[in-house]
């Protein structure tokens, strides 16, 4: 698995453009090779954590078999759909967002950090 991942990202390496001025591409496959993540995933960090962060979190969803004692389970099932549509907007690496948008990512973002600690099963 972990060698579908590398081959995926060095293919993203090739691929992208900007990756290939001023010996980027070398510096990036490198530090890819090295640490498993490169200068490149800093660029614009909240969209490349979101898009490791949103396939986890739906996962989660399907599989945990509790919730916090504070809530009730359709609470909590709400709460993780309000981070889900955050963190779905947020992988759209947009520009700009709608304010409805807006409020939807503030919101999921709010509740991800508070419950943060709670994201276990």
């Amino acid at each position: 698995m972990e060698s579908a991942y590398l081959n995926s990202r060095l293919k993203e390496i090739d691929s992208t453009g900007a990756y290939n001025v001023n010996g980027r591409k070398e510096k990036f496959t490198q530090q890819l090779m090295e640490q498993g993540f490169h200068d490149g995933d800093t660029f614009d960090l909240f969209t490349h954590l979101s898009k490791l962060i949103l396939p986890r979190l739906k996962r989660f969803k399907e599989v945990h078999c509790g919730y916090p004692g504070y809530l009730t389970a359709r609470k909590w099932n709400n709460m993780l759909n309000k981070m889900i549509l955050a963190f779905e907007l947020l992988t759209q690496d947009k520009v700009g967002y709608s304010e409805v948008e807006e409020k939807s990512i503030n919101s999921g973002l709010e509740l991800f950090g508070k419950h943060f600690r709670n994201l276990w099963w």
